[in-house]
């Protein structure tokens, strides 16, 4: 890999660039991009669906909406 990459600040400004599917891929795949498209994908959370499902299933709690 190219020196230049290492750099947290250039790793930055590549994610900005790549959709949700890419981060987490090279966030799995890339020890060097790792945190930068960790911290990319977390930056903006659809709602609280995302943080709740880090948690176990046996702690998931369902409930319907009244009618």
């Amino acid at each position: 890999m190219h020196g230049a990459l290492r750099l947290i600040e250039i790793s930055e400004v590549v994610c900005e660039f790549l959709d949700r599917r890419t981060l987490a891929r090279l966030a799995r795949t890339s020890r060097a991009f790792e945190e930068p498209a960790l911290d990319a994908l977390w930056k903006v959370i659809d709602g609280p669906d995302p943080l709740a499902k880090l948690l176990p299933r046996s702690k998931w709690i369902f409930e319907e909406d009244p009618v």
